[in-house]
């Protein structure tokens, strides 16, 4: 009766989690992943339960969102044995995890890289490309494996970019848009994909092929709910690749735009202060330098409340 117990508050807490997550509430989803996490651990058979993964998975992404690193470190680290954990217990499918495993390392690869300063750590990308192609490889010969097989290539196409080796990582995230546009329901995955891609694409120089990605990608994220945080990333991207081709204007109006939404999801001071500085780039071209200024202070205070609340 008592581990009965325990796992009804443990999924309690998860549905919570999930709920405040696809509200874009990320705050309130990690300590909600976190009850999670604390119940489950009181359970001898918790390995059993896949929801106990991936309420370590959700928590450790909601704290790469709130710009928590090494909190967000912590939890992938601790999340890496548990699932070693879970396959020397045999208590879930190898496939899965090991597709689960190749993405907690390419995000925990793609948390150090941003780090400030950045920590290169292609180890773990090293890691994770041979492990992805096991799983890619399994998923071409399988039956009903679309939606995986299309995440596949875009966890893939994710390790090449960070890699260096863009071509192949366009090459990847066009054959995952290329599946995922056959499945019903996998707008999101298709909005994601189309934002890696114009991040590949922009990073190869083709600027005009970048746009087109980004912006397929925000007619995708205002027809899905809960995409609320990407589209103000597609927007951004948007608005960063507008500039690598001087077009000022619309790129200042789209970083206008995305301050008011970072506003209205109560986004951290560090990214409201990368916004605001991008916008100001975008006024200092357009010789209004005033303005320019403006903004580049209202950077510094976010910036200096971002110290201090650390």
């Amino acid at each position: 009766p008592t581990a009965r117990r325990t796992l009804d508050r443990a999924l309690e807490f998860f549905g919570r989690g999930n709920a405040h997550f696809d509200s874009d509430r990320f705050s309130r989803a990690a300590d909600c992943y976190r009850g999670a996490r604390d119940e489950f651990v009181e359970l001898d058979d918790r390995h059993v339960h896949i929801e106990y993964i991936y309420a370590l998975t959700n928590l450790a992404l909601c704290l790469t969102i709130l710009d928590e690193h090494s909190k967000a470190d912590e939890a992938y680290q601790f999340l890496l044995e548990e699932l070693r954990r879970c396959e020397e217990s045999g208590t879930q499918d190898r496939l899965s995890l090991l597709n689960d495993r190749v993405v907690i390392l390419t995000n925990l690869a793609i948390l150090l890289l941003e780090e400030d300063p950045p920590l290169t750590d292609q180890e773990r990308l090293a890691e994770a490309e041979p492990l992805c192609r096991e799983a890619l490889d399994v998923f071409e010969r399988g039956d009903d494996c679309g939606i995986d097989l299309g995440r596949c290539l875009m966890n893939l196409g994710i390790i090449e970019m960070e890699r260096g080796r863009l071509p192949e990582s366009i090459s990847s995230f066009n054959r995952s848009l290329a599946v995922l546009g056959s499945l019903e329901g996998s707008g999101w995955d298709q909005a994601l994909a189309s934002i890696n891609l114009g991040n590949a694409q922009r990073k190869y120089g083709r600027f005009a092929d970048a746009e087109q990605s980004y912006r397929r990608a925000l007619e995708m994220c205002d027809c899905i709910e809960g995409m609320r945080l990407d589209r103000v990333h597609a927007e951004q991207n948007l608005a960063l690749v507008l500039m690598d081709q001087g077009k000022w204007e619309e790129s200042e109006k789209l970083y206008a735009k995305a301050l008011d939404e970072y506003a209205a999801l109560g986004a951290c001071a560090v990214d409201r202060a990368r916004t605001t500085m991008n916008l100001a780039m975008t006024l200092f071209y357009q010789d209004r330098l005033e303005e320019a200024e403006s903004r580049c202070r209202q950077a510094l205070e976010l910036l200096d409340e971002s110290e201090g609340s650390r």
